[in-house]
Order: structure tokens, then sequence, then C-alpha cells
């Protein structure tokens, strides 16, 4: 929380009565949207473990041997806590990704070759055209992904339109446009600004040329 409160003060009984001992707080609250989106990420588990029955068992019962007795309950809670996690740990394995079946094994060796030829330098003609092979690899392998994605779901008598919806292919997102001074604008209010006002000029000019027409 010492990230998002700032400024954090208390505020005095001659300003608000609380009627007892206790005093409310006040801060300013700041959040970066792009900062804790890095720490979110950062916080995401590394993936699913899968967990072994009876190595867990015995991984628990050593646990449980080198456990000491303690005066207080809460420590024995503690100590427990920490054999299971420990036990877990010993015990699970990472599960292995999915292949990939989108895209074709072919593809993604020309994927790899691609930042290779640009390190290496290799002639534009050569890279031009593994380029070409390559945009056309992938058109293939989505279209050929799709159809079969479409095939399954209609044989398994499933929604055409979630299929269709799972497998469209993300939309373009401008990430930055130019204003009337060739200025690079990457903030996302202004370039809404921009577009709202190249669509209003742009009706503003078609109304006039319409009612010049005497439409």
């Amino acid at each position: 929380m010492k990230r998002i409160l700032e400024d954090v003060s208390v505020i005095g009984e001659n300003i608000i009565r609380t009627g007892s001992d206790h005093r409310l707080l006040r801060s300013t609250i700041c959040v970066n949207a792009h900062r804790e989106e890095r720490i979110r990420r950062a916080q995401r588990p590394a993936g699913v473990q899968e967990i072994h029955a009876e190595r867990f068992e015995q991984n628990l019962a050593e646990q449980y041997l080198e456990m000491d007795k303690s005066i207080t309950l809460d420590a024995d809670y503690k100590k427990l806590a920490e054999a299971l996690k420990k036990a877990t740990q010993l015990s699970g394995k990472r599960q292995k990704k999915k292949n990939r079946t989108r895209i074709s094994q072919e593809t993604i060796h020309l994927m790899a070759r691609r930042p290779q030829m640009k390190a290496d330098g290799v002639t534009s003609i050569e890279y031009v055209t593994l380029c070409k092979m390559l945009r056309q690899n992938l058109k293939e392998d989505y279209d050929e992904n799709r159809k079969k994605r479409l095939k399954e779901a209609a044989e398994k008598k499933s929604s055409l339109k979630t299929v269709e919806r799972d497998i469209r292919l993300k939309q373009h997102i401008p990430v930055a446009l130019k204003n009337d001074i060739r200025e690079r604008i990457t903030n996302r209010d202004r370039m809404n600004d921009i577009c709202k006002n190249f669509y209003k000029n742009f009706q503003s000019q078609c109304s006039t040329k319409a009612a010049a027409h005497g439409i």
C-alpha cells in the first residue's frame, strides 16, 4: 500500500469528532497503471504444478519427523504450514506446455531464421524472400487451423460463433498517431482527440460539398 497511498496524515479531533479514542486518516491515492501491471505480471505464478501423491506423502513424513514440538499451538501451526509448503515444492513438477497447433513447425523454423539473417547482415533479396514466405505460411497455417477448429465444432455440434470468436486473430490497435504538425502522439486520450477532430472535419467538409451541389 505504500506505493499507492501518499501524504498520509491524521485528521484532528478539532475538525471531526469521532466520539472515541480512534482518529481518522486522510491520504492521497496515486495509482500508476503501467507500474501496477508490471507488478501484477511479476507476481504471476510460474505455472501449474502436478503433485506426485506418493512422493508428497513421503516428503511430508520426512518433514514431520524433523519438526520439533513447540510450546505454543501457533508455533506448531507455522511449522506445519512450512512443512506442507516444502513437501509440495519437493513433490511437484511443472506441467509441460501444450504444443501449439496453430502454427506449423516449418513456419516456426522460418520465424527463428529471420532474426538470425538480420543479425548476420544477409542480403536484402534473401531477407525479403524469407519474409514473403513467412507471411504466406502464416496465412496458410491460420486458415488451416480455422477450418480444422470449425470442422471439429460442427462434428461435436458446438457453437460455431464461440469457436469463431476464439480463433479470431487479435485486431490491430494503433500505438501512435501523427497530428497536424506531424508530431508523433502516443497518449491514448490525445489520440482519441485526433480521431474525433479528423472525422468532425471530414463530416463538415462533406456537408459543405453536399450543400454546394444542392444535395
